[in-house]
């Protein structure tokens, strides 16, 4: 861009770093879309703090504000000049921008050497220089390119000592130059302060610090000493350096003797380094691995290697054999030693492991770490004989002062987590006795306050394996007061509980309940108290029990079950342990306490109760023995089964097995599991019991089954099974007449009558499954209901109708599939069964069926039907508080009130009634849906409509509907009162109540409307106060259309008065505003005016006009006088109503009276003025009518004698009809003519009324012209004269130009 004209930022960005990284386009422009690059170039346009921007591949374009951990290849950076925003109009002046390599500092290094440099020192760059600017120039260069070179040195973990400028020579030219000595001096300096610093690094300086580092720190230390003071042996030695110091030596600069001697420590201490490192390196192996190791247990096995080998190390190296380095190592190996504790321990997971877990953790911890000091302790003795003359003599604290914290800090951990352990048990403890509850409720409270103890002592945030962390001693030192405080108070309650033990059994089981806190000291001393009374308690227990010994020894109680001679031996025993465990346990009590006389005699007792409780067992089991001899094999010779008297039907069997037989069994099997030998006879019996009880079970279930057999068996079934029942029979006698217990092939015999019982038992069991299933299929059709409501819901009809359609199909597809399976179940019977299906016994069994699958049919429509009642009937719904069913409308469909829909029956069926026969027929329909199982045609239709259950159920429904529909019809007649508002015309009403109440053709009385609008007012509130809606049974009625209706025909009635009344106020101020103001306009024109160019006739005019109008004004006074009063009251009465004139017509009303009154004195003003105008013409007009009178004279005579009322003959022909309708025409609007001089009548008629509104006008008596309105009514006589004339003339002239024929 050219300079100083604005450019896009980003654009420009992409274009430098496009030709920078030589790169396509799409991949710059990539960099300024990715988030992250975008942001960090923001940042540098937009930050005045950020100075540069990075851009790298890694592999794609990236844009950073701070350098990577590690420039890879080509770097492309962007520098800006000024601290200042970047803008499109001065980057290019702000921005400089170069490239680098992976290297920078050495790239860094070479530009300024081979480039700036030479420039720089070239004198012919240097014109115009001062020698001073030149001078300090210069030695800035040399220093910034020494100050690269060190550093360069630094990253790469070595001492680099840069060389002065290269122009300084060595011969004597040189020497006497001071300032090149200057140059020189000032380089040693810079070396000997870069060698002093590499001289004074101490291994020890980490831990001084406060650090804590591993021995392969010690190791790393060494190594890289060892390679620097190397790298700067070398460079001492090389050739450039030596120069320098040759020169300063010949100079006898006061630097060379020290620089010297610093030379001799390097050499020397190059040689501690590199023996150090030698002697060292035996020991890395074993410190990564001591580092490094997973397993923590398995560090033991590194500690007598490490140090073996440290003690060789102290042996045979020449600097490394001093306190100071061998602390340092042990200091560290602790170190590394501790690191892996709290990896293996780590202090954020104790609480959160379970306590045990913690525990062993934490004395493995304590044990590998005790390890390491007895290791270190056995070499230690050792180097008094490996190394007496310098054997190790190190104070333990320098060495393990750390170690020794942190193994403190386990035990202290580790009785924190033992004490966890040890109080959790607390949690589970019961305590019982009278104060059991209240005890134990302590304990619950001892075990919270530990819990929280524990909490608090979780919640700490430091590290509590971090030896660092002293706060945990201040922690640990309150966590463990609380503790003592909890054991003083569960001593006490371990006391009161050991008071409140009835028994010793339970005064141990106390003890055991608390197992682990006893060993606790405070505890333990409370209960030291006690043992003395324990062993009393023991001796009071001995004798109860020596009591219950003799008194139940001859009638011991025995456990559920038990055999009457092992379950003594049981009993005995019980009181053997009741009386032993006890004794062992006092045993272990203080000495002093056993060895007490009462203890003594306590013991003794305890002998004696022993010697005779063993004695009784010996004596019950040879009494068994005795008996069990006595019990002969005679009872294995009864047969297997026999006949059960007791059994409810005949044939029922049992297992005939001797109960003396189950008796020694069950004692042998007791007896060996107490561990008592047994006679021979009676275990060569029970050696048979497993098979005896085999034997005797399938013997059970073959009788169970047999027996369930005939008690199940039903009489329609019995025909099917009759010949395998005789079969089983047969085999089940050989049971009971020839079979023992001793016969042999039992087995089979069993087998055999087990597999004809269970053959017989399955084919039962099939066919009454299918017809369980059956019966299931048929409770499945009335547990489905055939119709089916939403609760709370009322429907539409047609809504409903759909629902009842879809849900009748649905019910009806399950009917089928039902259908189906039955007659399936029916066929897999027959199957099994293995019988004709012409059999008789079968057809029976078909009967059967069939009556189950009619009583599931008429079940199913009847629970329907039953559901349907109550949906409908009215008792029932207010009982079960069941909305309606179906909502229906009510309309005003002028002229009638109708229904929508109808309530009723219609042809097409879409009625109410209608709907719900449909219901109805449906559910008995669905017996057409199966064929029938007896003749596997036809259905149950038939059946169905037969039931005379269902045919009731019905019958009971449709009254309870019909019912409700003549409540719906009544409800619906209400509205007929009504019936005036929608059927009477308004028009037609309005106009016969003016015409009735009217007078003279005015307006009725102003209280007769009021009464009229008040009478449709209140029809209109009560028709407000109807429902909008009506339950009658199942039918909710929406009366809101009708209510509707009624509201829009009753406001039109009420619209119609009030309307009529508006409309004559408006009409009546607008026609009277209209009068005064065309008056005002007449009555300012002035007929006498003598102005120029108005003529006679203009006058004359005028003077007709005033004239016309003072007339309106007389005839309109009267009425219009009058006017104002209703007026006004009408707008009153109509705002009762809420109607409100609009504001002219009201300001109208109110200057109505005064602008009236003005213009009738105005009109008397003008009157007077014009008083002599108007009697001269008042005069003309009198002469005028006087001439017109005889006009009319002489038209009346001409009029007679010219009509047409009569004909020339005798008889009327047609030719006479013709010129009589000719003089009617001319008399009614004909001109004048020689024979009509005075024209027709009605040219006559309008200038005589032209006359009489002129007499009027003037005030003048109005003549009347009697001889003209006579002329006038027999012109209208002869004209319906002629015309019936003309019919009657015309009719028989026509019939006579007629033929007969025709």
């Amino acid at each position: 861009a050219d300079k100083g004209k604005p450019v896009d930022l980003l654009k420009w960005l992409v274009s430098r770093v496009v030709s920078s990284f030589k790169c396509k386009p799409e991949l710059g422009d990539a960099l300024v879309t990715g988030e992250l690059n975008l942001a960090a170039i923001n940042v540098f346009f937009n930050d005045e703090e950020c100075q540069r921007l990075l851009v790298y591949q890694a592999p794609d374009l990236t844009a950073t504000v701070n350098p990577p951990e590690k420039f890879k290849k080509k770097t492309l950076c962007f520098l800006k000049l000024n601290a200042v925003p970047i803008a499109p109009g001065n980057v290019n002046q702000e921005v400089i921008y170069g490239d680098f390599g992976d290297v920078p500092l050495e790239h860094l290094s070479v530009l300024a050497q081979e480039v700036f440099l030479p420039m720089l020192c070239n004198p012919r760059n240097q014109v115009g220089w001062p020698e001073v600017i030149t001078k300090e120039v210069v030695e800035n260069l040399h220093k910034f390119i020494a100050n690269v070179y060190v550093t360069i040195g630094q990253t790469k973990g070595k001492t680099l000592l840069p060389l002065p400028p290269t122009d300084s020579g060595t011969g004597d030219k040189g020497l006497r130059d001071k300032d090149q000595i200057h140059v020189l001096e000032s380089a040693i300096v810079t070396w000997t302060r870069q060698i002093k610093g590499v001289l004074k690094t101490d291994p020890e300086a980490a831990l001084k610090d406060g650090l804590n580092p591993g021995p392969l720190t010690e190791l790393e230390f060494w190594e890289d000493k060892a390679a620097n003071l190397n790298a700067i042996h070398e460079q001492l030695s090389g050739l450039k350096i030596r120069k320098v110091v040759k020169v300063l030596e010949v100079s006898k600069s006061s630097y060379y003797p020290a620089f010297h001697r610093l030379c001799k420590e390097v050499a020397a201490s190059r040689v501690e380094a590199n023996d150090n490192v030698l002697f060292l390196k035996p020991l890395d192996r074993y410190f990564q691995k001591l580092n490094l190791a997973d397993e923590f247990p398995q560090l033991t096995e590194l500690f007598k290697p490490i140090m073996h080998t440290v003690l060789l190390v102290w042996k045979h190296s020449h600097h490394y054999n001093t306190p100071g380095r061998i602390v340092v190592l042990v200091r560290e190996i602790c170190n590394d030693l501790i690191m892996q504790s709290q990896k293996f321990v780590v202090g954020e997971e104790i609480f959160q492991v379970e306590p045990p877990e913690a525990v062993e953790k934490l004395k493995t911890t304590l044990k590998v770490c005790g390890t390491f000091k007895s290791y270190y302790f056995d070499y230690k003795s050792k180097t008094a004989q490996e190394t007496p003359e310098n054997p190790w003599r190190f104070q333990n604290s320098a060495l393990f002062a750390r170690l020794d914290s942190f193994l403190e800090r386990c035990h202290d951990i580790l009785d924190l987590t033992q004490t966890v352990l040890q109080f959790n048990k607390l949690e589970r403890v019961e305590i019982g006795g009278t104060k059991g509850k209240t005890l134990t409720t302590s304990v619950r409270q001892i075990y919270a306050d530990f819990q929280q103890a524990v909490a608090k002592f979780q919640a700490v945030t430091y590290d509590i394996m971090d030896v660092e962390s002293k706060q945990f001693d201040d922690d640990f030192y309150e966590f463990r007061c609380v503790i003592k405080e909890l054991e003083r108070r569960l001593g006490s309650v371990i006391i009161q509980a050991f008071d409140d033990c009835v028994t010793v059994g339970t005064a141990f089981k106390l003890l055991d309940s608390f197992e682990g806190l006893l060993d606790r000291e405070i505890i333990q001393t409370d209960l030291e108290k006690k043992q003395i009374e324990l062993m009393r308690q023991y001796g009071t227990d001995l004798k109860e029990v020596q009591e219950i010994f003799a008194a139940q020894k001859w009638n011991p109680v025995l456990s559920k079950n038990a055999p009457p001679h092992a379950g003594a031996v049981y009993w005995v025993r019980g009181l053997v342990a009741r009386i032993k465990e006890p004794m062992e346990k006092l045993r272990g009590l203080n000495k002093l306490v056993i060895e007490t006389e009462e203890s003594k005699e306590i013991t003794k007792l305890y002998q004696q109760l022993s010697s005779a409780l063993e004695e009784y067992e010996r004596d019950t089991i040879d009494k068994w023995v005795k008996e069990s001899e006595s019990t002969s094999d005679e009872r294995l010779k009864q047969s297997l089964l026999a006949p059960d008297e007791s059994g409810e039907i005949d044939g029922i069997l049992r297992v005939n097995f001797d109960p003396m037989l189950v008796r020694l069994l069950r004692e042998v099997k007791y007896f060996l599991l107490l561990g008592v030998e047994v006679p021979s006879s009676a275990m060569k019996t029970y050696e048979r019991s497993e098979t005896l009880r085999q034997q005797t079970g399938n013997l059970d279930l073959i009788v169970v089954t047999y027996n369930n057999i005939l008690r199940s068996l039903l009489p329609v079934e019995k025909p099917l099974v009759e010949k395998k029942l005789e079969g089983i029979d047969s085999s089940l006698q050989k049971g009971i007449s020839t079979l023992n217990w001793n016969s042999h092939k039992i087995n089979d015999y069993i087998a055999e009558v087990m597999s004809s019982v269970k053959e017989l038992n399955t084919i039962l069991e099939t066919v009454k499954g299918n017809v369980v299933k059956t019966r299931k299929i048929l409770d499945k059709w009335d547990s489905n209901l055939m119709l089916k409501r939403k609760e709370g819901k009322t429907y539409e009809v047609e809504e409903f109708k759909e629902v009842q359609r879809a849900l009748q199909q649905k019910r009806n597809s399950e009917i089928v599939e039902g259908a189906s399976e039955i007659s399936k179940l029916l066929s897999a019977s027959n199957k099994i069964l293995n019988v004709p299906r012409a059999s008789p016994p079968w057809r029976l069994y078909v009967e059967y069926v069939n009556e189950i699958v009619m009583e599931g049919f008429s079940k199913a429509i009847l629970v329907s039907v039953a559901y349907l009642n109550e949906q409908v009937d009215p008792e029932l719904i207010a009982k079960n508080e069941t909305v309606p069913l179906l909502q229906i409308n009510l309309e005003l469909v002028a002229p009638d009130i109708q229904w929508q829909p109808e309530i009723g029956q219609l042809s097409d069926g879409s009625g109410v009634r209608d709907q719900f026969n449909s219901w109805v027929g449906a559910f008995q329909a669905i017996g057409t849906l199966m064929k029938r199982l007896d003749i596997g045609e036809g259905n149950y239709m038939m059946e169905l409509e037969e039931d005379y259950v269902i045919l009731d159920a019905v019958s009971t429904i449709q009254e309870v509907v019909l019912t409700n529909e003549a409540h719906c019809v009544a409800f619906k007649e209400s509205y007929g009162k009504y019936q005036y508002l929608w059927k009477n015309d308004l028009q037609t009403t309005l106009a016969e109540f003016i015409h009735a109440q009217g007078t003279d053709g005015d307006d009725p009385e102003l209280a007769m409307f009021d009464q009229e609008i008040s009478k449709y007012k209140a029809v209109q509130e009560e028709i407000q106060a109807l429902s909008t809606t009506q339950v009658i049974g199942w039918i909710k009625i929406d009366a809101k259309p009708i209510k509707q209706a009624l509201s829009t025909w009753v406001t039109k009635w009420v619209f119609l008065y009030t309307q009529y009344l508006t409309n004559k106020v408006n009409h009546s101020m607008t026609e009277l505003y209209e009068f005064m103001m065309k008056g005002e306009d007449v009555l300012e024109k002035d007929p006498t005016t003598e102005e120029e160019g108005v003529t006679d006739e203009k006058r004359q005019e005028m003077l007709y006009e005033v004239m016309a109008f003072m007339r309106d004004v007389r005839k309109r006074q009267e009425k219009t006088d009058a006017m104002f009063d209703p007026l006004i009251a009408t707008v009153a009465l109509l705002k009762t109503y809420g109607i409100s004139m609009q504001d002219s017509t009201l300001k109208k009303l109110e200057e109505a009276p005064l602008g009236w009154s003005a213009l009738k004195k105005k009109m008397l003003n003008v009157r007077e003025k014009l008083s002599l105008m108007q009697q001269l013409e008042a005069r003309q007009i009198r002469d005028a009518s006087d001439g017109f009178g005889g006009k009319v004279e002489n038209f009346r005579k001409m009029f007679q004698s010219t009509a047409p009322v009569s004909v020339p003959s005798t008889k009327i022909k047609v030719d006479d009809i013709e010129p009589a309708y000719k003089i009617l025409d001319h008399f009614h609007h004909g001109g004048k003519t020689e024979r009509f001089v005075f024209g027709s009548l009605t040219t006559m008629v309008n200038e005589g009324s032209s006359l009489n509104e002129k007499q009027e006008l003037f005030e003048l008596h109005v003549s009347d012209y009697i001889a003209l309105r006579r002329s006038s009514e027999d012109l209208e006589y002869l004209k319906a004269l002629w015309d019936m004339v003309s019919s009657v003339i015309y009719s028989f002239d026509s019939w006579n130009v007629t033929l007969w024929d025709k």
